[in-house]
């Protein structure tokens, strides 16, 4: 799946499973030895550290997601030319095939063969990455 594509969809999912709750399942289905008071303790701790820590955390990925992720994506493509932005987005947002692209830049006057085109798409994720990297935002 393309990167953007992943980017997108995490945010919902996030809020999936916030909005189902799966970490409070196993409260749900303790062995039959687990006395009723160990349950409830065990309940009332899993259900303090889910509401305390874990679904606010995903809260705050999603959050994050939606904010600086594309912020910080739209400011590297900003960087790029026209040209280079034309075929990142008919890639990864669009999804298009080698092939297909090939077709549409040969409508546009830029004739390029697949082969050749997926070369100057790693030459642009090169870019990318060591502009990401100059500002910070990867982990060496």
């Amino acid at each position: 799946m393309p990167p953007k594509l992943v980017v997108e969809k995490l945010p919902g999912q996030c809020d999936g499973i916030i909005a189902a709750n799966p970490f409070l399942g196993p409260t749900k289905k303790f062995l039959a030895e687990f006395s009723e008071q160990d349950k409830k303790r065990l309940t009332d701790e899993i259900t303090k550290a889910v509401n305390d820590d874990v679904l606010p955390a995903y809260r705050k990925f999603a959050e994050f997601l939606r904010t600086d992720t594309k912020d910080r994506f739209r400011a590297l493509r900003s960087e790029l030319e026209p040209s280079e932005r034309a075929l990142l987005v008919m890639r990864v947002d669009r999804d298009m095939s080698w092939d297909e692209i090939a077709h549409v830049l040969a409508a546009e006057g830029d004739a390029a063969k697949p082969a050749a085109l997926r070369k100057r798409f790693e030459r642009i994720k090169q870019v990318l990455r060591e502009s990401a990297s100059e500002a910070g935002w990867l982990e060496k």
